[in-house]
């Protein structure tokens, strides 16, 4: 036990694993901001609760139970306490964090260049201070916000992430749950590799370059797929209403012609009407009155039998 506190409590862990902690918020701000939380006070004090908690015992961790604690924290727990869709959560979860990685290889990359060293551990980041804050800085509180940014722009731009609240009332779009397995297929990837070149790679600046080309090219390929995605379920919505707006032209133009037949017809009785009429006169002016009595008599069952 006192060896698990005096492990916890070392200067050099309270040092590293408190900056880890602060720059771990990061993700959680973006988040917040693409998905309002359905209780804001309740997201925040889960979340810089569990950040605390998570940096305290970090160095009692094995790598397996930080990949399984990370994706816990970054995916499980904040799905569950943000609003919005499943699948807009879940892309916006799992993508938070392949930025988030993808910054700690930026660091990662840094801190090779700055120190030579190809590995990274608590007792180095208490040694070289210096580096160890410089590229924590560069790569969570420049390279992240920027790399977060720019994913929200991509999205809104494509389907508005921040649409709804998830009720009934919102419909989510087939493509968009078939696409939110994308990157989180991409994230167990890469993810898996990553600490295969960390933990038996050590670090080299090779495989670590490589690494971050690889996060550059699926980013650039969700893009691309979310746009061509969007682009196809707003052609098919754009086709269903012009087929349904051709439909309805049709029945207009099928009423439109039973009015110009009634229309015609109208005008053709009209007109004998006129005809019966101006002979009926002629017979009345000639003192013909019972014949023209009977003529329109005669005109008057003609009408009838022409209804019937």
């Amino acid at each position: 036990m006192n060896l698990v506190l005096a492990t916890i409590f070392a200067p050099e862990n309270l040092f590293v694993n408190g900056f880890a902690g602060l720059v771990s918020l990061v993700p959680y701000l973006f988040m917040a901001w693409m998905l309002p939380p359905k209780s804001p006070r309740t997201y925040w004090a889960v979340c810089i609760g569990m950040m605390a908690g998570l940096s305290l015992f970090r160095p009692l961790y094995t790598p397996l139970l930080r990949i399984a604690l990370m994706f816990l924290t970054t995916v499980v727990v904040p799905m569950m306490l943000l609003g919005g869709s499943f699948p807009r959560r879940l892309i916006v979860m799992t993508v938070c964090l392949l930025l988030q990685s993808c910054a700690e290889m930026i660091g990662a990359g840094l801190w090779v260049l700055m120190t030579g060293l190809g590995t990274m551990d608590n007792s180095l980041a208490w040694e070289y201070p210096l580096p160890f804050l410089l590229t924590g800085t560069v790569g969570h509180l420049v390279c992240l916000p920027l790399m977060l940014a720019g994913m929200m722009k991509v999205y809104q731009r494509w389907f508005p992430l921040r649409k709804g609240d998830g009720g009934a009332g919102e419909a989510t779009p087939s493509w968009l749950v078939w696409y939110s397995l994308f990157p989180l297929t991409q994230l167990f990837l890469l993810i898996m590799i990553e600490n295969i070149v960390a933990d038996h790679c050590h670090g080299d600046l090779a495989y670590t370059l490589a690494i971050l080309a690889l996060f550059v090219l699926c980013f650039a390929a969700d893009g691309l797929l979310a746009a061509s995605m969007a682009q196809s379920a707003k052609k098919e919505q754009a086709d269903f209403e012009a087929a349904a707006l051709e439909k309805s032209v049709a029945a207009c133009l099928k009423q439109v012609k039973v009015m110009e037949a009634e229309l015609m017809e109208t005008s053709r009785l009209r007109h004998d009407l006129r005809n019966h009429v101006q002979v009926a006169q002629l017979l009345a002016v000639q003192g013909q009155y019972e014949a023209a009595r009977a003529y329109l008599a005669e005109a008057s069952i003609m009408r009838e039998d022409s209804f019937s």
